[in-house]
């Protein structure tokens, strides 16, 4: 037998082990985070919550006599992009 054998056995204590082999403690710290997290979502109180709902904007415009395109073009395009502008 080696002499060098005795120093390369696994350690018995836990904290020396993850000290060891970190990736092994970062599995297992990734595995309870992961546990905790799925947990705690199904015990999130969702019910205390009001429903929200999104707000909606409605246009109604009348053009006798236009086309299509010409109401997308003066009413829908200017409209979409203020709205969109509103966000930011």
């Amino acid at each position: 037998m080696l002499v060098g054998l005795a120093s390369l056995d696994p350690p018995t204590n836990h904290v020396l082990t993850f000290l060891h082999r970190p990736a092994d403690f970062a599995t297992v710290l990734s595995v309870v985070v992961t546990l905790a997290g799925g947990i705690a979502y199904y015990r999130l109180p969702l019910t205390q919550y009001p429903p929200v709902t999104p707000p909606t904007v409605r246009v109604r415009c009348t053009y006798p006599g236009a086309s299509a395109d010409v109401v997308a073009q003066s009413v829908a395009a200017p409209s979409s992009s203020r709205s969109t502008a509103s966000k930011t």
